[in-house]
């Protein structure tokens, strides 16, 4: 497969926690094999860049209820990813007993894939928490988590973050205001720009490309990006009643979701102005990757 899907519709039609949701799982799929590929590099950070740049864009409520109970379950989630971390570690690192030590490595190779999970913002790290279950409930990662003894522990953070989720959807859908904001919906426009010009600069290189082990690669990452693309339409059409078509089009085309922010509540700002950063503050870019294209590019 050399072409990447169609996705307009789906990114047209997203709200902002399906978005970031599909942005931020492609940021962990693709880290790692896009390392090995220099002339991707410097397009892979202008869209890391844009999705940091929005990420940060959003506002977040420092007085309610439901803002006490969020932060609640957050430091509950949170202490629950620490035990099991650091269980883990110790038992890959100390356990004396071959088949435990065995498991926990493995266990460990998964868990430094999520280790950013708790620098990332609510929406960031709720999705990644969901991705990191599902990892650990494939049969036999299952059994490796019970040899250690974290059964307990995965189903309590499933649980955990199952409530915040609900709880955060919502607390949204009583306080967001249904103003487009221009700051983010010009954000949100970034990063599919920057992923566009990403898309086409992977095209453009398996085109060019003769050598056969980079060419695998190519297509590893094209896979890759094709089969979230999938999974996320997928999800949208269940949410829209619709059903998509071959080539990523929709037999029932709807306009695409209002675009909504949370007002802050301790300082109101018109809608352009730069918000405060987010409570769980993403980790700090690098200066280099914010640099804006030259004049003609996108």
């Amino acid at each position: 497969m050399g072409a990447i899907l169609p996705h307009s519709r789906l990114t047209h039609n997203m709200d902002n926690a399906s978005f970031m949701q599909f942005f931020y799982n492609l940021l962990l799929i693709l880290e790692a094999p896009i390392a090995n590929i220099p002339q991707l590099t410097a397009l892979w950070n202008l869209l890391k860049a844009a999705i940091q740049r929005l990420d940060n864009s959003f506002k977040w409520p420092t007085k309610a209820t439901e803002t006490k109970q969020l932060k609640e379950l957050d430091a509950q989630r949170d202490g629950i990813l620490t035990i099991m971390f650091n269980l883990i570690r110790d038992s890959a690192k100390y356990s004396v007993d071959p088949i435990v030590k065995a498991s926990a490595e493995r266990l460990k190779e998964i868990a430094d894939n999520y280790a950013v999970m708790r620098t990332r913002n609510y929406e960031g790290e709720t999705s990644l928490i969901i991705n990191f279950v599902q990892e650990l409930e494939i049969p036999e990662n299952l059994e490796h988590i019970n040899r250690i003894g974290l059964g307990n522990n995965l189903t309590a953070l499933k649980t955990k973050n199952s409530e915040f989720e609900t709880l955060y959807i919502s607390r949204n859908q009583m306080e967001y205001t249904h103003v487009i904001s221009g700051t983010t919906s010009r954000l949100r426009k970034g990063v599919v720009t920057a992923f566009g010009d990403f898309n086409t600069a992977i095209e453009g290189l398996l085109l060019m490309e003769t050598d056969p082990d980079r060419i695998a690669e190519l297509h590893s990452i094209v896979n890759n990006i094709n089969a979230e693309i999938m999974k996320a339409t997928a999800v949208l059409d269940r949410h829209l009643g619709t059903t998509a078509s071959g080539d990523g089009s929709s037999t029932n085309d709807k306009e695409p979701d209002v675009i909504i922010v949370l007002p802050d509540i301790d300082n109101p700002a018109a809608p352009d102005m730069p918000p405060q950063a987010p409570e769980n503050t993403p980790p700090a870019i690098n200066p280099d990757d914010l640099n804006p294209p030259a004049a003609g590019e996108h």
